[in-house]
């Protein structure tokens, strides 16, 4: 006896018709908590313990979300459908931009700036990778959070073939750091919090570097991180770049007060969810990094292009490269 696709389809389709309350139930377990966690995100924020630890994973959610309205649809249940793809989209509107085809396929010309942020991992010492890549990159303006030793980084960087010379602050071993072909000044230190301002033909970019407390239990140390960082920001006549390890999310409620003072360059000139954490060094990012943590904001300037670099230089962090343009402005 023959088996045919046309006999195929017709089974499946009894199977389908036979089960249908099946699908709408497990569609109603999956989406269900998921829905609680929305409105609750809508409503508070980080507040809730659980609530924040979703915005950490709101984009997974919302990939969730949208299986559950596959679920409803099988289930013959059209309006929990049409309920779960509104949440996934509204969740998933700070990103949506990212994934349009358009940005995917532009080929406008990188920007003459191009400023890498990385958070190198306190617990490696593989300085000759980290060197490569940021000679690989060709970056002007590094800002690096966690170094285990930074003389020794400097040193590395100028043994590699094609480096640039770069002046930093500081100039000696630190957990976090700046370096830039361009002259600093101004330079300061406020904790987790380091600034300088660069000095670039005609113009000055006042530069940051964060690195923000984690706040997966305890939120407040982080929201006082964030409404410091913003009010430091408040009188600023120079342009912008503010960069680092945020331990947050773009849907993380607690970073609402840096936002509102700066723009995203990876939301703006960047492709796809963009996540940066955790590399491969890590079990659980053996499949790819899962959550965008870490992030380059600015003010007074335009990126061209933004992306994520592939190679992680044996830390638990990706590092992000984004090119401004700049020249035109300031020669």
């Amino acid at each position: 006896m023959k088996f045919g696709p046309s006999d195929f389809a017709q089974r499946m389709k009894v199977w389908l018709a036979r089960n249908f309350r099946a699908f709408g139930a497990a569609g109603a377990a999956l989406f269900v908590p998921i829905f609680f966690w929305f409105v609750g995100w809508l409503l508070v924020g980080d507040k809730l313990l659980l609530v924040r630890w979703g915005a950490f994973a709101a984009p997974w959610l919302a990939m969730l979300a949208l299986l559950a309205a596959g679920l409803f649809v099988l289930g013959r249940v059209l309006w929990r459908a049409l309920l779960a793809l509104a949440v996934a989209l509204l969740i998933l509107i700070p990103a949506l931009p990212r994934f349009n085809p358009i940005r995917w396929l532009s080929s406008a010309p990188p920007g003459d700036l191009r400023v890498l942020t990385f958070n190198t991992s306190t617990m490696n010492s593989d300085f000759d990778a980290i060197a490569k890549l940021i000679v690989r990159e060709r970056a002007d303006i590094v800002l690096l959070q966690q170094i285990s030793d930074l003389t020794a980084l400097k040193a590395q960087i100028s043994r590699t073939p094609g480096h640039f010379g770069y002046f930093s602050f500081p100039e000696h071993t630190a957990d976090m750091a700046i370096l830039s072909r361009f002259p600093l000044l101004q330079s300061q230190t406020f904790g987790e919090r380091v600034t300088s301002v660069a000095t670039i033909g005609k113009c000055q970019i006042r530069l940051w570097d964060l690195h923000a407390p984690h706040g997966q239990f305890a939120i407040e140390n982080q929201e006082q991180f964030f409404i410091a960082a913003a009010a430091a920001l408040d009188d600023e006549k120079l342009a912008l770049i503010v960069t680092g390890d945020l331990n947050s999310t773009e849907f993380n409620s607690a970073q609402a007060p840096l936002r509102a003072e700066l723009r995203d360059a990876y939301a703006e000139a960047g492709s796809g969810f963009g996540s940066t954490f955790p590399s491969r060094v890590r079990r659980f990012g053996m499949l790819g990094p899962l959550f965008r943590i870490d992030h380059v904001f600015f003010r007074g300037l335009e990126p061209a292009s933004a992306w994520v670099v592939s190679d992680n230089a044996g830390s638990d962090h990706l590092p992000v490269l984004v090119t401004f343009k700049f020249r035109p402005i300031c020669g």
